[in-house]
């Protein structure tokens, strides 16, 4: 009576343990430890000796998956797969110092042209990921379907993490731009103002106007020519691709844009992406889970506050008057130091508010006046300012009274708060 390997009352040999290990996972890599390996060991299901370490046909069969598989433009156009043979990488930089020539006299001696060259190393970061098999996974045509899903998901997990890595070298590397500002004079060291134009050109450029991410794609292109370089990718956020498909009606309304302003608006974010921007192909972000207990980040997204408020309070009475007259007599003194600077988005600039301004725009003078008007007989009625004042007993008449002293003293200058005082 024949039997079948899953019908042999015996269980399978060692030999036949071994010869299905080589198919899925080639050579042991120790195969001295194959001797020790008997018909018992084979039978009890253990798990070869001779396979435990680093394993070659695994490795090749997960780098072709990763390598052969249809790649995203992480590792396509953004950093390609580059074969290294060590885990060191070492690399030379050299920097030409690049002017116009100078005059120099007859039989003089010109100028040497410079060089600095500089060599770099760095080390190759090290990931791993471990997975759990059945031992006689290659019985069942589930477990041989098993074990080639574990491999493909391994693949997934290598592939995403690569994106990851790609999207924090762009993030993380050095500003170039700024740099390059820096050594040829373009920008002084000790002002801050060309960085907060920069900041202020790049933020919320698509919502302050219609060609707002226009001009700072041509922005950045111009700086980027400045040393010969000429982009061909734009990394946007899914959200980014979203609003530009569906948002600006110069750009999605048959009645500003035409027929083209239509198709846009239906081809939607797909449209966006899968079509070239101002030269650029366009590709997205998309969020990367880190664990299943945490959120799922998105790289470039940064959070700011958008709900803001800002203190104007008076100074205290001990206020010095800082300037004087040439023949020593006091001057006016410095007047605005109630005064608040703030960002306006309309304009896009920063504006000061004054303090009879903000005074003004809390209304308070109309509820007095409606007060009085309505019989309540006294300016500074009972009405208490807010419930942190119902204690202290200050009034909204009170309050007003001294706020509006602060605002004549703060037109007037520091010197009519030192005649006051005395």
């Amino acid at each position: 009576m024949a039997y079948s390997e899953q019908e042999a009352p015996w269980g399978p040999s060692a030999n036949d343990i071994i010869s299905r290990l080589g198919h899925y996972l080639g050579p042991p890599a120790a195969p001295e430890k194959l001797k020790d390996y008997s018909d018992h060991h084979a039978a009890t299901y253990h798990f070869p000796d001779a396979y435990v370490g680093s394993n070659v046909k695994l490795r090749d069969t997960i780098n072709n998956l990763v390598l052969r598989s249809p790649q995203n433009w992480a590792t396509s156009i953004g950093l390609p797969f580059m074969q290294i043979q060590n885990t060191t990488v070492e690399w030379d930089e050299i920097h030409f110092d690049v002017r116009m020539l100078q005059r120099v006299p007859y039989e003089g001696v010109s100028r040497m042209t410079t060089s600095l060259k500089r060599a770099r190393r760095d080390r190759v970061v090290r990931r791993g990921l471990g997975m759990m098999i059945e031992n006689d996974f290659y019985a069942t045509e589930a477990g041989r379907q098993h074990f080639a899903n574990t491999l493909t998901s391994i693949r997934y997990c290598i592939q995403e993490t690569l994106n990851f890595d790609v999207l924090f070298s762009y993030l993380t590397c050095g500003n170039y731009d700024f740099r390059y500002d820096l050594r040829k004079a373009q920008r002084p060291v000790s002002s801050a103002k060309l960085a907060l134009r920069h900041e202020l050109l790049m933020y919320a450029a698509c919502q302050k106007e219609v060609l707002g991410l226009d001009k700072a794609v041509e922005e950045v292109k111009f700086r980027m020519s400045r040393y010969g370089v000429k982009p061909n990718l734009m990394i946007i956020p899914p959200q980014l691709a979203l609003y530009m498909s569906t948002a600006p009606d110069e750009k999605t309304l048959y009645a500003a844009g035409g027929p083209k302003a239509d198709a846009l608006f239906e081809s939607g974010m797909e449209g966006f992406v899968t079509r070239a921007f101002r030269d650029l192909g366009v590709v997205t972000s998309d969020p990367f889970a880190i664990t299943e207990e945490e959120e799922a980040v998105q790289m470039l997204l940064r959070h700011s506050q958008v709900g803001e408020h800002y203190f104007m309070s008076s100074p205290r009475l001990e206020l010095p008057i800082w300037d004087t007259h040439t023949d020593g007599t006091p001057g006016v003194g410095p007047r605005g130091f109630c005064d608040v600077v703030i960002y306006d988005e309309e304009g896009d600039r920063h504006v000061r508010i004054s303090w009879k301004e903000a005074l003004l725009a809390t209304m308070a003078h109309e509820l007095l006046s409606e007060q009085v008007h309505g019989g309540n007989g006294a300016l500074f009625g009972d009405v208490s300012l807010s419930p942190q004042n119902v204690s202290s007993g200050i009034t909204l008449g009170q309050w007003f009274y001294t706020a509006l002293v602060w605002a004549y003293f703060n037109e007037k200058g520091t010197a009519e708060l030192a005649k006051w005082r005395d």
